[in-house]
């Protein structure tokens, strides 16, 4: 679809998984999952977008690949549009095996590795800041390093990334001149942390990982 000149953005929630429960179930037995896979498209009203993209990169995140292929696929066809498009991973600061604790801002890998001039990509005829071809750009600038700390902080990234804290990208959100997307790709719930040392003593692997964030969520 297209509107107000700009192709339609199936990024928000692509193939993102809408699970019920189907209807009620006995308690004392196994619960079973009935999935399905969808896909939901975004139209920037005002045919500008700023988008910022989290990548989850933490151990368990291998899976995670054939997305960032297919978040590119669907970028290259933005080429020449208004759009920026800004990069971040998911991990902060967290006193966890494997972690870094004093991480105040998420990783911004480096354009310029990739053939960008500048913190951000810029897909706009009369500002595009890469010469190579797009999907190339694109495939290496999603080609994030994998990390060894399995605490996944997307929305605290985000936010860091946004509220002028990461000083690479202060200029990156138009406010008031552009619509603001944001892309998590993860392959699990977000553990935003209040401190680095919120989730206690624990071993670094997801499995203690997952069961301290819901844990200490919860409480």
């Amino acid at each position: 679809a297209v509107a107000r000149g700009l192709t339609s953005l199936a990024l928000i929630a692509l193939a993102a998984g809408a699970c019920t429960d189907g209807g009620p179930q006995a308690l004392d037995g196994p619960l079973e999952l009935a999935c399905s896979v969808r896909t939901e498209r975004y139209v920037p009203p005002s045919g500008r977008l700023d988008l910022l993209i989290v990548v989850d990169r933490t151990p368990s995140a291998a899976a995670l690949d054939a997305s960032l292929a297919a978040v590119a696929d669907e970028l290259v066809t933005f080429e020449g549009r208004d759009v920026r498009v800004a990069i971040v991973t998911s991990e902060l600061g967290a006193a966890v095996p494997g972690c870094s604790a004093d991480r105040t801002v998420p990783a911004l890998p480096d354009p310029r590795r990739c053939g960008v001039d500048g913190d951000y990509l810029d897909l706009a005829a009369s500002t595009r800041n890469y010469v190579d071809p797009l999907a190339d750009v694109l495939a290496c600038l999603l080609d994030v390093p994998r990390s060894t700390c399995a605490v996944s902080q997307p929305l605290a990234a985000a936010t860091a990334a946004l509220d002028g804290s990461l000083p690479a990208l202060r200029v990156f959100q138009r406010a008031n001149h552009a619509d603001l997307g944001v892309l998590i790709i993860t392959d699990g719930d977000d553990c935003s942390l209040a401190r680095p040392d919120a989730l206690g003593a624990i071993a670094g692997d997801d499995t203690a990982v997952d069961a301290a964030c819901f844990a200490r969520g919860v409480i």
